[in-house]
């Protein structure tokens, strides 16, 4: 049981609960530092009649030829790295901010997928290490910029990661399924690698021995038996943060 609870955690937000049907019960990012925290704390507590831990093997990333991705904010100004705010608790009209958070979107020039070209690739490079507890953060490819990021809209499009390492895909005539995909983004100070090809999507992190692949393989293969035919279709990548606590900060 503890064996099948542990697999059910890495791969689907669905619990299973004591009656009824399972459900979703998404990680948080507060939810994580408390559980860093509890670690941290056992681990001075009982790290020395406790056995050493594992290292994990970790897949390298390849290295390809690729042209930057070039990204514009809402308001149509070039963008070469990404500010988030500090969290206001009040909106602009001086009510309670509960819910939105304080939140910024960004978006690449337009690109196509399916195209044939093998050197039809993209990529980025970011230093996220100024993510913490209280900011989300989210990398979405979809055949919309800025907006419907969700894919509540039929038509959209969207493979999305998270700094929870919550992931989820949507084709254009189906619903948007969540599964997780690789450690939280918020760990270890990281750098990452985005990269769109003709064919996948794929996140890297950086490592003392080189990147090597978030969550051991593509968030998505990007093919038509994957996300349909979508030749001629315009994609963006769009970058998602929102500040709920806490201070603002850089990625760059």
């Amino acid at each position: 049981m503890l064996a099948y609870s542990i697999h059910q955690a890495v791969v689907t937000p669905y619990v299973s609960q004591e009656s009824g049907r399972e459900i979703q019960e998404f990680v948080t990012m507060e939810k994580l530092a408390d559980v860093a925290e509890w670690v941290k704390t056992a681990r001075k507590q009982y790290g020395r009649v406790s056995p050493k831990a594992p290292r994990i093997p970790a897949i390298p990333a390849t290295k390809v030829p690729a042209t930057p991705f070039f990204f514009r904010d809402e308001a149509g100004n070039n963008r070469r790295s990404f500010t988030f705010k500090s969290y206001n608790p009040k909106s602009a009209d001086n009510t309670l901010n509960r819910n939105r958070g304080d939140e910024v979107k960004y978006a690449s020039a337009p690109f196509f997928l399916q195209t044939g070209d093998p050197t039809n690739t993209r990529t980025i490079k970011l230093d996220v290490s100024q993510l913490h507890a209280g900011t989300v953060f989210s990398v979405v490819l979809s055949n919309r910029r800025y907006s419907d990021l969700r894919g509540r809209r039929d038509g959209t499009i969207v493979i999305r990661n998270g700094v929870t390492g919550t992931a989820a895909k949507k084709l254009a005539d189906g619903p948007i399924k969540w599964f997780y995909h690789g450690k939280p983004l918020n760990v270890g100070h990281l750098v990452i690698a985005i990269t769109v090809t003709d064919t996948q999507f794929t996140i890297a992190y950086e490592t003392p021995e080189g990147f090597v692949v978030h969550g051991d393989c593509p968030i998505s293969y990007l093919t038509p038996a994957e996300i349909g035919d979508v030749r001629g279709m315009p994609f963006y990548l769009n970058i998602y943060v929102k500040t709920k606590a806490g201070e603002g900060g850089e990625l760059k």
